[in-house]
């Protein structure tokens, strides 16, 4: 890691550390210095996660974020034990590609619950100074989709763009307390679903994204990054790490 990123001392969360980009963060954050409190469903994924972390303290808790009305328990339960956090890497979602006609409300409902209303209700509960020191920063994933989005990513794409509208009014509701929230719009990483996606949807993939399939571990760079001091001037700002999508 270059010691321009540098973490050391600081207590991060890392939401969606079971697999893809969040397991990817995890490694990357701990690569530079921190120690990583790692979050998802599946606890059996979560200590093959921890299991690869570099340096020590770190730490796993199984829960599920759309489970909104206990995320300040969680995170309670979370700085009881380690103290104040330094950082939030906000790396859970899903994908749902439907045509419109099979959007239907439950499936909404699910999609802005897991994607935006989770993220949201945890920014705002870890912008509290009871659960984060003053100047601690908030890096989340949206989604090259919410500017650019393909046929069946109706549900999808909502989420995500209400992610980069609500990111720019926090950042300005943060500020009193000097923390920085931004959001990277990542197009397709390789993961391991995309790792399985038949040969047409791979090269369909690539003629959209001439740059190739974007390694995730562009991304966990950059959201380390966000998260060092050497970001400390920037807020309320978007990313782009899209393999070219956009020419």
């Amino acid at each position: 890691m270059n010691s321009l990123i540098d973490l050391t001392g600081k207590t991060i969360l890392v939401t969606g550390a079971s697999s893809g980009i969040g397991r990817q963060t995890a490694i990357t954050l701990s690569e530079a210095g921190a120690k990583v409190i790692l979050t998802a469903r599946r606890e059996d994924r979560l200590r093959e996660t921890m299991g690869v972390l570099n340096g020590d303290g770190h730490d796993c808790y199984s829960f599920d974020l759309c489970d909104l009305e206990h995320i300040e328990d969680f995170l309670k339960k979370i700085v009881d034990r380690h103290g104040k956090m330094q950082g939030l890497a906000f790396c859970a979602g899903i994908t749902e590609v439907r045509p419109c006609k099979m959007t239907t409300p439950e499936v909404l409902q699910r999609v802005m619950t897991t994607n935006f209303f989770s993220f949201f209700e945890t920014a705002c509960q870890f912008s509290k100074k009871k659960y984060s020191d003053e100047g601690a920063k908030i890096t989340v994933i949206s989604s090259a989709a919410s500017v650019r989005p393909s046929r069946g990513q109706s549900a999808y794409a909502a989420s995500k763009g209400a992610i980069d509208a609500s990111v720019r009014v926090l950042a300005q509701e943060f500020m009193a307390r000097h923390i920085n929230i931004n959001c990277i719009r990542p197009g397709t990483v390789d993961s391991p679903m995309t790792r399985n996606l038949s040969e047409d949807s791979r090269a369909h993939s690539l003629e959209v994204q001439p740059l190739g399939i974007i390694p995730a571990k562009d991304v966990a760079t950059m959201i380390a990054y966000l998260l060092s001091p050497a970001a400390d001037m920037i807020t309320g700002r978007g990313f782009d790490i899209e393999g070219g999508v956009y020419l």
